[in-house]
């Protein structure tokens, strides 16, 4: 599970560091969103199998809205609320409607009406939930405060996001 994760996390940082870097279109930041919410939806499925297993709760949810109601009643930490509402956020955006803006430009953005509420998705915001997940294994904050246990230490990589290849000589 956890190497799942970090798969997503590796893809969804190619995303954002590489991807959104160079072409600065609203389409990387909404395939970056729906990677987001496929990583946080194993996230949470991770998690909830460790409650499971501590038996915190008696079985898994089945429907993703079941899950993040879950993990807001078994988690009071406030990082988590945050990206439980973030992840909210990420799974009715297909739904909903979207305004691009400034595209191929460098304030690149995306316009969510939100129950009549304009909520921007730029570089600079999607940056920050970026850094609120600690780099390279992005449950390491919330597993540790959670289970209370040390995660185990994410493989060494040779720096960066690996899609680069070492010239030969």
């Amino acid at each position: 599970m956890l190497n799942e994760i970090n798969h997503e996390a590796k893809v969804a940082y190619h995303l954002f560091y590489v991807s959104l870097k160079y072409t600065k279109t609203t389409d990387v930041i909404l395939n970056l969103i729906s990677r987001w919410e496929s990583l946080l939806n194993k996230c949470m499925e991770f998690m909830l199998k460790k409650y499971k297993k501590n038996k915190k709760i008696s079985e898994i949810p089945s429907t993703p809205k079941a899950k993040e109601l879950a993990i807001r009643k078994l988690c009071k930490d406030e990082l988590v609320q945050k990206i439980m509402g973030v992840y909210s956020l990420f799974h009715r955006l297909p739904e909903l409607e979207k305004i691009r803006e400034h595209e191929f430009r460098k304030n690149v953005a995306v316009i969510v009406l939100n129950y009549g509420i304009k909520i921007e998705i730029n570089m600079e915001k999607l940056k920050k939930l970026i850094e609120a997940s600690s780099r390279p294994n992005p449950v390491k904050v919330t597993y540790d405060k959670i289970m209370s246990t040390p995660t185990p230490p994410a493989p060494k990589t040779s720096g960066g996001c690996g899609c680069r290849r070492k010239v030969q000589k």
